[in-house]
């Protein structure tokens, strides 16, 4: 056995992934119907960006990756309108959960759970060694 370290196209990789997740996902959910996606959302007025949201989608659950507000555009309804684009590109995808996690404190925390989160753990010693916390919204 070699162990490669992938910092090119390899071009049978595709092929290896698509045929084993296949049979991983039919062992595991009884089907194969893995949707995977990742993009950005941006808001912009007048020719300039004031906003930025990153997301991955995957298997019915999109993770909110990063999301940014210029700094003298904030507390104008910016964020909630770029989480709300989100949540109805997910659920348009027949997703059920949103998810992510924040060391931006209660400002932030409290920002999320005004539009429907909640509250799911605490990641510790996460990135640049700081507590993090996680927080889902479920569709039902």
């Amino acid at each position: 056995m070699k162990l490669v370290v992938n910092k090119k196209e390899y071009s049978v990789l595709n092929v290896f992934l698509d045929r084993e997740w296949e049979i991983a996902n039919i062992k595991r959910f009884g089907k194969d119907e893995w949707v995977e996606k990742e993009g950005n959302i941006i808001a912009e007025d007048n020719g300039k960006i004031i906003g930025y949201l990153k997301y991955h989608y995957r298997g019915g659950v999109m993770e909110i990756v990063s999301i940014i507000v210029a700094h003298r555009r904030q507390q104008q309804g910016i964020g909630t309108a770029l989480m709300q684009k989100a949540e109805e590109m997910m659920l348009a995808e027949g997703g059920h959960k949103l998810y992510l996690i924040t060391s931006y404190g209660e400002r932030a925390i409290k920002f999320y759970k005004n539009l429907g989160f909640k509250k799911t753990g605490i990641v510790k010693n996460h990135y640049r060694k700081v507590d993090m916390t996680e927080l889902s919204k479920i569709i039902d």
